[in-house]
């Protein structure tokens, strides 16, 4: 198999090495909450795989077998990787805005959740015979919804937006690396068919939960920890 077909763990890999580098800077000394990130991470991120192996099987999307190096669970590599590292970097990111001053009111980012929750849900509802579309959007409309009416998540809305929009630069190099394929294709009956760059809106979406469930859970492992 030729370099660049693993050119995608290879990035992936780069970015978990700096992650681990810089989790050790004196302003964030992110190392010391590993014992609530790691359940977090692996959490989540066995939801996630749960959900492509169950899409996968239904013909919802389809995972190239020949560019790229396939698991055992007939998931990509890459894409369980992807599952880890991302979230690690995310909160690398996390843990630095939280170390810093909020400059932004609290009540402000509430108000952005709770339009951002009511145009997942109406997008969610008006696309109710695409199955990405609907899963993607209907799934982050009930976490957020839980987020926002359920858990004590208010004053860490900055670092979670904040998070989310950096990933969003990596997240976006490593979907269109120059030379490799595209992990995966999408049926065009179960999509909006909105794209940026190539990349469905239904894939930032489910980066968003992704993101969300990751930072939630630390935050929950945290106060969990201090009792």
């Amino acid at each position: 198999m030729e370099l660049l077909n693993y050119w995608k763990l290879i990035f992936l890999g780069c970015v978990f090495i700096l992650t681990v580098i810089l989790s050790f800077h004196p302003k964030i000394k992110f190392y010391k909450n590993w014992i609530a990130t790691l359940p977090s991470i692996l959490i989540t991120a066995l939801v996630f795989i749960f959900w492509d192996v169950k899409f996968a099987n239904a013909g919802i999307w389809n995972f190239h077998t020949i560019s790229i190096s396939v698991s055992k669970f007939a998931i990509p590599l890459e894409e369980i990787v992807f599952y880890f590292v991302f979230p690690f970097a995310g909160f690398l990111i996390y843990g630095f805005s939280k170390s810093r001053s909020n400059r932004i009111p609290d009540n402000a980012l509430l108000i952005l959740s709770l339009v951002l929750m009511f145009l997942f849900g109406l997008i969610a509802y008006l696309n109710k015979g695409k199955l990405y579309t609907l899963s993607a959007f209907m799934f982050t409309f009930a976490y957020l919804a839980y987020t926002i009416f359920r858990n004590r998540f208010k004053t860490n809305y900055i670092h979670f937006y904040l998070s989310y929009f950096i990933l969003m630069l990596p997240y976006l190099l490593y979907l269109i690396l120059p030379g490799t394929a595209s992990i995966t294709d999408f049926q065009t009956k179960h999509i909006i068919g909105f794209s940026i760059l190539t990349i469905p809106i239904e894939n930032f979406v489910r980066l968003f939960l992704m993101i969300l469930m990751n930072f939630t859970l630390y935050e929950y492992f945290l106060v969990k920890r201090k009792i």
